[in-house]
């Protein structure tokens, strides 16, 4: 985790610390983010140990790509977004969606192909059960954008 923003990631109920994650602070290293040994993102939603029960009050989810995006917008006093570390929304993480309260999705994945793709997938693994907004940005992620542009940008779709 050497030259990395390292983060700890919990189990939903807050007890336990089950891995950390580590973003790049220097542009060039290779991954941007990286896990700690072990640790298993497939099965885990970042930041779903505190938003659980903002998404069981609000009954809406925000999906991003990872955990960088998560701390813009909880600065942007958005509490119900959970990070599924990348472009993939595993089976083990919907499972977590699926008993957190949540009636809508929005996504809003990164401005690349990957992003594009993850739209899709989550779009088709989760239509029968949610109602899902996909917001689009004009930045290359959420964590580019400023707490006004969030606001404006998807306040908007969770009232």
């Amino acid at each position: 985790m050497y030259n990395r923003a390292v983060a700890p990631i919990y189990d939903p109920n807050h007890e336990y610390m089950v891995g950390c994650t580590g973003r790049s602070i220097i542009d060039n290293i290779k991954p941007k983010w990286k896990h700690s040994e072990g640790f298993r993102a497939e099965e885990c939603l970042y930041n779903f140990w505190y938003a659980k029960d903002h998404i069981k009050q609000s009954k809406v989810v925000v999906l991003v790509e990872s955990p960088g995006n998560i701390w813009r917008l909880e600065e942007s006093g958005i509490h119900n977004g959970v990070a599924i570390f990348g472009a993939n929304l595993n089976d083990k993480q919907k499972m977590l969606l699926d008993i957190s309260g949540a009636m809508k999705i929005i996504t809003i994945m990164d401005n690349d192909d990957a992003g594009i793709k993850a739209k899709e997938q989550i779009q088709k693994k989760c239509e029968k059960i949610y109602n899902i907004e996909h917001i689009s940005i004009s930045k290359n992620d959420v964590a580019e954008m400023t707490v006004q542009e969030i606001r404006e940008t998807i306040l908007l779709g969770i009232s």
